[in-house]
């Protein structure tokens, strides 16, 4: 699965749901039902942290039980108990992965900061082929449903693109 939103920091929405919501620990997502509830739990900016995911990404979240008060959801209470996105989702921080979706969507997440020696994979997930091409590396054709994985282990900052469609581009920060 794909990474979702980090717990309390943004809402999200689907074009097909006219629904928002709140997000909780491991990607369970809460309907919020109105303005004023939203604008109590997220402040008078609310509207403007509110996300689209793709509708393909949706499926990385589970639907939980709607918002009904403000004391049933506090959003600095659920950032502070997932600190970051990987401790939320138990994730190994040694390895990580990259979605490759179509032409227009490309690398998600398009850029990332890592630790040196941090494993990453690049799966295809688009019903064509792509490629993973930085200045030190190539993945040769990765087909749909396959993957590529590179270690990297100095530090530095690495772009790359798709040599079968360029305006596909991505970077990797590399940190000690």
């Amino acid at each position: 699965s794909n990474v979702t939103y980090r717990p309390g920091v943004k809402m999200v929405k689907i074009t097909t749901d006219p629904k928002t919501y709140a997000v909780d620990k491991g990607g369970v997502l809460h309907h919020v039902g109105s303005e004023q509830l939203a604008e109590t739990l997220f402040g008078l900016n609310w509207n403007q942290r509110i996300d689209d995911v793709p509708d393909p990404f949706f499926i990385n979240y589970k639907v939980g039980a709607p918002i009904a008060q403000a004391s049933e959801y506090v959003p600095s209470d659920v950032m502070n108990t997932s600190p970051t996105i990987g401790i939320d989702k138990n994730f190994d921080d040694t390895m990580v992965t990259i979605t490759i979706g179509n032409k227009d969507t490309g690398f998600v997440p398009k850029t990332m900061t890592i630790k040196k020696g941090t494993t990453v994979t690049w799966t295809n997930r688009d019903i064509t082929a792509h490629t993973v091409v930085g200045s030190s590396f190539d993945s040769g054709t990765v087909n749909p449903g396959k993957s590529y994985s590179r270690t990297f282990n100095s530090v530095g900052s690495f772009t790359y693109a798709c040599s079968i469609h360029p305006a596909m581009t991505g970077s990797i920060q590399v940190i000690n």
